[in-house]
This record gives structure tokens, sequence and C-alpha cells, in this order.
């Protein structure tokens, strides 16, 4: 019996050591794992970003946003050049022929009318002003006939419609002397290829027959636009 009660002790103390040793060894795994999550989570810490990738390809385009409102007006340039021209017309004309002009040099902006001597000037579509003015010295009639004071008329046609005109300069009569003077401007619109001609005419006397001698007479042919 002594034996068998030292084989019990022998063998109860052998359990507590195995309990004991499990213990320890659940312990141990334990903390293991707690270190390896430790090291787990402290491999989870990202590392620096990496270089970018290459760029996709484009997309399509989006649909057109709405018109956006109109902006504010710019400032106005600067106007060009008026174009004009200067012509003389001295000379003598009978009652009913169209008068010569020739230029003076005196133009600007490409000139109106062209710089060669003509009896009409050709037009494009625009706006014109005609500025003239004139002595004219009443020669005797064919009868020898003279008209002191008399007045003169010049009449400007478009396409040589003398009546109704274009306009009619009047060239007021010098008391007691065969001349009148006049000067005016007119305004007008040309259509394409009209023609513009400056008509000697009869003045206020019938004794006012003869040729006309017309001197300082000038004629600025403006287009405007």
């Amino acid at each position: 019996m002594r034996r068998i009660g030292i084989a019990l002790s022998v063998f109860f103390v052998c359990g507590i050591l195995v309990i004991l040793s499990v213990g320890w060894s659940v312990r141990a795994i334990a903390e293991d794992r707690g270190r390896d999550d430790d090291d787990r989570r402290v491999r989870l810490i990202p590392g620096p970003p990496g270089p970018p990738g290459p760029a996709g390809a484009q997309g399509p385009a989006g649909a057109a946003g709405p018109q956006g409102p109109q902006g504010p007006a710019g400032v106005q340039g600067p106007a060009g050049a008026l174009a004009f021209s200067e012509y003389t017309c001295d000379g003598t004309y009978s009652p009913g022929f169209s008068m010569e002009f020739s230029p003076t040099g005196n133009s600007g902006g490409g000139g109106v009318g062209g710089n060669a001597v003509t009896s009409s000037f050709l037009l494009q579509p625009g706006v014109y002003q005609i500025q003239f003015k004139t002595e004219a010295l009443y020669l005797p009639n064919s009868q020898g006939e003279s008209a002191p004071g008399a007045q003169g008329v010049v009449i400007v046609a478009i396409d040589g419609q003398t009546f109704p005109p274009l306009t009619r300069f009047v060239l007021t009569g010098i008391t007691g002397a065969d001349a009148a003077v006049g000067a005016g401007s007119k305004l007008f619109s040309a259509g394409p290829n009209q023609t513009l001609t400056f008509v000697a005419s009869l003045g206020s006397s019938s004794k006012v027959s003869g040729p006309t001698f017309y001197q300082d007479c000038y004629m600025t042919l403006l287009q405007l636009r």
C-alpha cells in the first residue's frame, strides 16, 4: 500500500507539472502571437509613394457648354483718311458744253475721280460731296451784246441728266460788270459706274448766250463713305 501511495503521489506531481507546462506553453504562444501582431502592425506602415504611372488615353470631349454673355464693345478705332481730290476748271465754255477739270495734285486718302484731265467723273457706290467755286466773265454774244450784272448757272448732272439736274450752282452777277461769282457744296449718293458732269448754262439774261470765261474755278470731290 505504501508503494501505491508513493506512486499516486508521483503521478499527482507529474500531472501538476504537465498542467503547468501546458499553461506556460499557451502563455508563450499567446505572447508570440502578440509579438507577431505587433510585427504585422509595424509592417503595415505605408512606405514612400512610388513614381507616377503613365498617363492614360485622353477621354472623349464633353458636350459644349452654353454660350457666355456678350462682352463689352471695344474701343473705336481711329477714323480712316478722307478720300478727296481737288481740280481746277479754268477755261472758256459755250452754254450747254461740259466743263473740263484738271487735277491740282492736292488729294488725300487715295483720291477721288482719278488724276487725269477729264470732263466727267466715274463714280462707284458711296456718299460724296462737291465743293465748287468760280468767277465767270461773260463774253459778248454773236450780236455783240453784253449783260452787265447778269446771273450765271453751272448745272451738275448725274449720267448726263440735266433736267432735273443733281444741283445748280448759281453765279451772282456783279453790278456794272459782265461777270458773276458763285460757290457752294452738294452732298449726294452715287450708284455703280455713274458719271458726274458740270455743264455751263445760260444765265438770267438772254444776252448771256455767248461763251463764258471761267477763272479762279475750283472743284473738290470728296468721298465720305
